[in-house]
């Protein structure tokens, strides 16, 4: 493979582990991993974390502790 060749695949691991950093945090995802995974395989990770939805913290919300005058 050509110099050129290196030079551009290296630059499109770094776009898209740009990419997928930058959407992750959006999303409330883990940055670092999401960065790892779309330098080592770009197409498959921007892919995969454009279909992704916002991850939620759904906690169950308990009014039974609080009085009634707070409600």
């Amino acid at each position: 493979m050509s110099e050129i060749g290196v030079i551009f695949l290296l630059i499109i691991r770094v776009l898209a582990a740009n990419y997928c950093t930058s959407r992750a945090r959006l999303l409330n995802r883990n940055v670092v991993g999401w960065g790892i995974f779309g330098f080592i395989s770009p197409l498959l990770a921007c892919l995969w974390i454009k279909g992704l939805r916002t991850k939620t913290n759904q906690t169950a919300y308990d009014d039974a502790s609080r009085p009634f005058d707070q409600m």
